[in-house]
């Protein structure tokens, strides 16, 4: 049942976005009493972590992808940034989950903001080090374009 609510909230994230998630929209969805969710999650944001890092794993095979046979380095660095483009492009609901709204709407929880600031760097982790082993670029560079 669990995985119910979860699929409802993705779907619901997906078509609709951030601002029609709430506890009798997902339930809604799911085909079951708003009560019922209570039963498997202690909140929304809950939910919402579970899709935030589903998305991403999606986001993560949808660049893979699109990368498949490209040597690691920087031509396939510039694929994943562009596949990850891709990604959010076709998916407009997810990118306004994880771009415009505001992290205080997540209820500070860190793993879901934590999640949503190192999605591009986590896809692109191995280009960087073949990038760094090839002296394309330094660890200081790596780090301002990750965002540290």
């Amino acid at each position: 049942m669990k995985e119910y609510f979860i699929q409802a909230t993705k779907d619901i994230l997906k078509g609709e976005g951030i601002q029609s998630i709430s506890v009798r929209n997902i339930a809604n969805q799911a085909g079951y009493s708003y009560a019922t969710l209570y039963n498997y999650f202690k909140d929304v944001n809950d939910l919402v972590f579970l899709c935030v890092s589903d998305f991403q794993e999606e986001c993560r095979v949808f660049v893979e992808n699109r990368t498949k046979g490209i040597k690691k380095g920087k031509e396939r660095l510039k694929k994943d940034i562009q596949g990850y483009i891709e990604f959010f492009c076709e998916y407009p609901g997810i990118f306004e989950l994880f771009y415009l709204t505001r992290m205080s709407d997540f209820g500070g929880k860190k793993s879901i903001i934590h999640v949503i600031n190192n999605s591009l760097s986590d896809i692109c982790e191995e280009d960087w080090g073949e990038c760094l082993n090839q002296k394309i670029i330094n660890s200081h560079e790596v780090d301002i374009k990750k965002g540290y």
